[in-house]
């Protein structure tokens, strides 16, 4: 069992960023779960809810594999390895190519208006999934990765030094 409460306060905050779109109360276990990869510089972790991924990378060691979320408390997260859980191929969804256009803005507010103006006029991104992102929505500065409207843009949180936060958050048509 791992609790994030036995880390410091920036691994906290990570797992925290991590953990936001999870769907507890969802029947489908992929909504309440995270995977766990090992990378270059740490483990790899994300959790989804098929709209939007968030990754993290830290500096810790956890067994890489599956693992079923039990409780989500403020920043208190309660989690177990389950590798008989199923998972997305992470590889297929995480943009690789070239991104056709980039910023980086500070605050929610300056990062949605530059997405409005970039953005394909066919398309949106839910505005709640990107305030989700920010840990500070007035200060934080935000990396943003745009690609095509059929792929999703991309995020990284450009704030915490002990680990890195990025998600992708899948465009709407409207």
């Amino acid at each position: 069992m791992i609790k994030s409460n036995d880390y410091n306060k920036n691994v906290k905050n990570a797992f925290n960023f991590l953990c936001r779109p999870l769907d507890l109360k969802s029947y489908l276990p992929i909504y309440k779960s995270i995977l766990v990869k090992k990378c270059e510089s740490g483990i790899e972790l994300f959790a989804t809810d098929g709209r939007r991924l968030h990754k993290i990378t830290i500096d810790v060691f956890i067994e890489p594999g599956i693992y079923e979320v039990a409780s989500k408390v403020k920043n208190n997260i309660i989690m177990w390895l389950n590798n008989n859980l199923k998972y997305l191929d992470i590889d297929t969804v995480w943009p690789t190519q070239d991104c056709t256009n980039s910023n980086t803005c500070t605050g929610f507010i300056k990062t949605v208006t530059w997405i409005i103006r970039e953005s394909d006029k066919e398309i949106t991104i839910n505005p709640d999934y990107v305030k989700a992102l920010f840990l500070d929505k007035l200060k934080d500065k935000i990396n943003i990765y745009y690609y095509d409207k059929n792929t999703p843009v991309r995020f990284r949180l450009a704030v915490e030094k002990e680990s890195i936060m990025e998600a992708i958050i899948m465009s709407v048509k409207m």
